[in-house]
């Protein structure tokens, strides 16, 4: 086998159709095994159940067969080419150093390739920067309307309001007095009232958060940590899947 085939760049394919039509040396009746194994082309996920081609573990060179709809597409050292499941194929090459470099490889390229799409497509978004924008404007608007709401309110309000928002409880609790006629102990065969003063729930305050001012400062930093984010954007996969990852995190 060349060099040029063992270095191919690992692929995702979506559909098992993209591997018949793209694949010549797929053979969807290949056995793959421990000792025809060389090397992993890439990975799949498909929205129809296929079947592995892994040996089976009861009958010698022949598939196991189990259906699956995620796993990797593999290489014989003959050339063919088949599918493992992603449950069966760890398992069936547990030990086996090649399969597991193999495996880390296609796992941490395929990563690093959707990664860096999702950032050329971000940066590519001549719609991205305005929504940021626009967001920002619109919290600077909800600040200013909020500070003159809390402003017009009495101090004692307010500052309930606040404790609320704080303690996530937005509920009205009052107390409410019961009467109820008991034995009088100083009057016997006489009863008298008693009264008791009781806590009750009788609703609760929607939308009390908007008073959290913490909860909008947290928001504009995190608009203001995406603008930055996004100005120093590089979609270069070169990177490494660590830096390229944050970046696409930053970013949304």
């Amino acid at each position: 086998m060349s060099e040029a085939r063992q270095a191919e760049k690992p692929v995702h394919y979506a559909r098992l159709d993209e591997i018949v039509n793209s694949r010549p040396a797929f053979d969807p009746t290949c056995v793959i095994t421990r000792d025809n194994f060389a090397v992993l082309i890439g990975d799949y996920g498909f929205s129809e159940d296929a079947l592995c081609q892994v040996e089976s573990v009861e009958t010698k060179d022949r598939p196991c067969r189990n259906k699956h709809r995620k796993g990797y597409l593999g290489r014989r050292i003959d050339g063919k080419e088949g599918l493992i499941g992603s449950t069966c194929g760890p398992k069936y090459f547990e030990g086996h150093k090649g399969f597991a470099s193999n495996l880390a490889t296609v796992k941490r390229e395929i990563n690093l390739d959707q990664l860096t799409a999702r950032l050329q497509a971000i940066k590519a978004d001549p719609a991205f920067l305005p929504k940021i924008e626009a967001l920002h404007e619109r919290l600077q608007t909800v600040r200013g309307k909020l500070h003159a709401l809390v402003d017009s309110l009495p101090k004692d309000v307010a500052d309930r309001l606040r404790a609320m928002a704080k303690s996530r409880n937005a509920d009205l609790r009052i107390e409410v007095e019961f009467i109820e006629r008991v034995d009088d102990a100083s009057r016997p065969g006489k009863t008298r009232q008693k009264s008791s003063w009781l806590p009750r729930t009788i609703g609760s305050i929607a939308g009390v958060s908007i008073v959290d001012r913490a909860s909008l400062f947290a928001v504009q930093d995190e608009l203001l940590s995406v603008r930055k984010a996004f100005d120093s954007l590089d979609a270069n996969r070169e990177l490494g899947g660590f830096k390229t990852r944050k970046a696409a995190e930053g970013a949304r």
